[in-house]
């Protein structure tokens, strides 16, 4: 029989089982109790463990279930190096253990910690205790490290250890239990229904319960978030139009050459690793210069490094961000802010600094060779439905001989109106996090969306003092705070520590004009995130953070939630070749030398959510038919939801991004309410100069022919791609795609313009509309 009403025929499933409630209580108890699996015996035993150095060793106890003794290496070579101790994890669930740290070196010659999935979280005090949650299959173990490989070693004893045990074919008797007491309680409601007709909602009930107990059993991660409001506060108001039209003399200091924000990226040796593997041969987009879109020229490398009356750094790589509304285009690259007209003419009088937005001191005063303050990663955003552009960036603290300082800020101009070229209200936030394990930090690649109620901004909490990644950071700022200009917006802090490897660059998904936020649960607001360990994966970390009309409560209540789902296989890049070209700068330095340029990530470089779904965009290593590995992209859209507390988003397409023989850079996608849109990326390679082209796609067809909108002129030629410096070109971490009001498409992306250039670097920036 047909039940309109669902309430109703749960009702029905409830009075049929009734009697068995207290019974089934009872077998639920014992059916999902997890099972314990204390001591290094059985999948932890130290034939399990595999150690990478062989100037390390573990030893055990004699019974496996009291200490396991590690011991760090010493060769005496007076280099790095480090030993771990690493095991796969025999089924899901919390690794727990205390352990014990000495070192007759100490800090810093000697340190130690623990490794969950390749990520390494170092022990805060020398003796404690450790829990993490883990999934099937990911490693987990410990680091002893040198910097010199002179003197006494570390050494760690572990003790009270205990992980979870794997699943098997046949149920535990636990489930067994479980799944007899919920058929009994399906033959149950059979015998007592009174009727034919109402014997198969009987059934139904069984099948009900049983499926209820399989969605159960899927492994999710909570977060609770903690109110922090008080700590982003306003601190000063300026004006973008005042800025431009401001007057100084420019200083006469040295031209200094700013080292690239980030990990240097060493990735020449990838392309063998990646050699080993079976990738996919993709078919190949076609190319042509014949295309549907607008473009003209934005930010370039010259205006970033001459504004400020010239106070400024030179950086590579240019990472664009645009954002349009209200006829405006705003957009930002690196620490530069510009606004121009849907068609493209400048709206300030000349560029001005981010420093100058914030109200900040100048990155470096070329008057008095003094160092101010640094931001970088920048993200503009246009939110329609509060009517506000913001313009986000993080900075770490130097002082003015520019030393690195322990301390870090956060950041946020959001104009009072929905004009970008008047008043900013701008805001700071303290973001070194003392307090948090394996901080001092700052605020690495700062990540910005919202949904109906709150501005989300996602950061990695980077510990430059170790040179890595300690966990991964979201902070939910109240929209109804920011409209009212409030003097400390509503903020909640949701800390997530690295324990699956999807911690990383969490994206927040952003709604295009016209399409509707998600408003169950109380509000819900999508990330998606990609592995940040692995050289191939076929899984992102999906995340819904629930409840967030809270928001507008002093005291907002928001839950965190983190599964993952199947997503379209993708691999960690190689480095990207150029076609040969002039080098002003590389000749009259390094002749003889055609710097490759970084490939980047695997990291989500855009998330949408639109119409019910969630279009994803990253990058992916990839092969053409010739067998050759190329720089790519991947692509998914997905399904999401979230029911009775169950996270969920089956893939409804998917697809690669490849050219033969040549290289697809940064991809990022919008798309309007009713799923038609573009991803836009830079294309290079044997063939093609650094130029901006995208590639039209909308919910059930996919283009074949990448539109190539600015053809690169010249190649990369930055200062980092030279052996003084990175050796590896880098180039923009993100391209930029967003959706206007009209429905068109603006894309922002990096590419070599036939344009003025500084000495050190010439990249530049394409800004693209397509109507689709």
């Amino acid at each position: 029989m047909k039940f309109r009403d669902l309430s109703l025929f749960n009702l029905r499933c409830q009075i049929y089982r009734f009697p068995a409630l207290l019974a089934l209580a009872v077998l639920l108890a014992c059916g999902f109790a997890p099972p314990a699996h204390a001591g290094l015996i059985g999948p932890y035993s130290i034939n399990s463990f595999t150690l990478n150095d062989p100037t390390g060793s573990a030893l055990l106890d004699s019974d496996g279930l009291t200490w396991l003794l590690f011991t760090g290496p010493n060769d005496g070579s007076g280099t790095p190096s480090f030993a771990d101790l690493v095991v796969n994890a025999a089924g899901p669930g919390t690794v727990q253990f205390d352990y014990n740290y000495s070192s007759v070196d100490g800090a810093p010659w000697d340190y130690g910690g623990y490794l969950v999935d390749g990520t390494y979280n170092p022990f805060a005090t020398p003796q404690g205790n450790v829990s993490f949650s883990i999934f099937q299959g990911r490693s987990f173990g410990f680091r002893l490290g040198t910097l010199d490989n002179t003197g006494e070693p570390g050494v760690l004893q572990i003790t009270n250890f205990s992980a979870p045990l794997g699943t098997s074919a046949v149920p535990e008797p636990g489930s067994v239990i479980v799944l007899f007491g919920l058929i009994g309680l399906g033959v149950y409601g059979w015998l007592r229904s009174r009727t034919n007709r109402m014997r198969p909602v009987a059934l139904a009930c069984g099948f009900i319960a049983v499926f209820g107990h399989v969605l159960s059993a899927q492994v999710q991660n909570f977060y609770v978030g903690t109110t922090i409001t008080g700590q982003l506060t306003r601190t000063a108001v300026t004006n973008a139009s005042q800025l431009a039209q401001a007057l100084s003399v420019s200083g006469t200091g040295t031209y200094t050459k700013e080292i690239p924000s980030g990990t240097k990226l060493q990735k020449l040796g990838i392309q063998s690793r990646l050699s080993t593997l079976s990738l996919p041969v993709v078919p190949s987009l076609l190319v042509s210069t014949s295309t549907t879109g607008t473009n003209f020229l934005g930010l370039t490398h010259y205006d970033q490094r001459n504004a400020n009356h010239g106070n400024q750094f030179s950086v590579e790589p240019g990472n664009p961000s645009v954002a349009v509304g209200n006829g405006f285009v705003l957009e930002g690259v690196n620490n530069a802010v510009q606004v121009y007209t849907l068609g493209g003419v400048s709206l300030l009088p000349k560029v001005i600094s981010s420093n100058e937005l914030f109200g900040v001191s100048p990155a470096f005063n070329r008057a008095t060779n003094e160092n101010g303050v640094y931001p970088t990663d920048m993200k503009v955003f246009y939110d329609q439905s509060i009517n506000r552009f913001f313009v986000v960036e993080r900075a770490q603290d130097y002082d003015i001989n520019g030393n690195a300082l322990l301390t870090s800020k956060l950041y946020v101009a959001m104009s009072q109106t929905g004009d970008p070229t008047a008043a900013y209200t701008v805001y700071t936030m303290d973001t070194t996090n003392w307090s948090q394990i394996g901080c001092p930090c700052i605020a690495d690649y700062p990540q910005l969306g919202a949904d109906q109620y709150g501005v989300y901004i996602s950061v990695n909490e980077y510990n430059s003092s170790f040179g890595q990644v300690a966990d991964a950071r979201i902070l939910a700022i109240s929209k109804a705070s920011l409209a009212a200009n409030a003097v400390s917006p509503v903020l909640v802090s949701f800390q997530i520590p690295r324990t699956t490897g999807y911690e990383f660059t969490i994206l927040p998904a952003t709604t295009p004009p016209g399409a509707s936020y998600y408003v169950a649960s109380g509000g819900l607001e999508y990330f998606v995130s990609a592995t940040s360990t692995a050289s191939v994966s076929s899984t992102l970390g999906l995340w819904a953070l629930t409840n967030t009309a809270t928001l507008n409560n002093a005291l907002p209540s928001m839950t965190l939630v983190q599964t993952l789902i199947n997503s379209p296989t993708y691999y960690a890049q190689d480095v990207a070749s150029q076609r040969p070209g002039f080098l002003p700068y590389g000749s009259a330095n390094f002749p003889g030398i055609l710097p490759f340029i970084d490939g980047g990530d695997t990291r989500v470089q855009s998330v949408v959510y639109a119409g019910g779904r969630l279009y994803v965009a990253l990058g992916s290593q990839v092969q053409d038919d010739a067998g050759k590995f190329l720089v790519g992209g991947a692509w998914a859209i997905l399904s999401p939801t979230y029911r009775n507390g169950t996270l969920a988003a089956p893939v409804l397409r998917q697809g690669y991004l490849m050219v033969k023989n040549n290289h697809i850079l940064r991809p990022a996608m919008a798309v309007t309410a009713q799923g038609k849109g573009a991803i836009v990326f830079t294309l290079v390679g044997p063939d093609y100069y650094p130029g901006a082209g995208f590639l039209p796609i909308n919910l059930t067809t996919t283009g074949t022919t990448v539109q190539l909108i600015a053809p690169g002129f010249l190649p990369e030629d930055g200062f980092t791609g030279y052996p003084d410096d990175n050796g590896l070109s880098r180039w923009g971490d993100s391209s930029s795609a967003v959706v206007a009001p009209d429905g068109s498409i603006w894309m922002s992306t990096g590419y070599i313009p036939n344009a003025p250039r500084t000495e050190f670097a010439n990249w530049g920036t394409s800004i693209i509309r397509y109507l689709p």
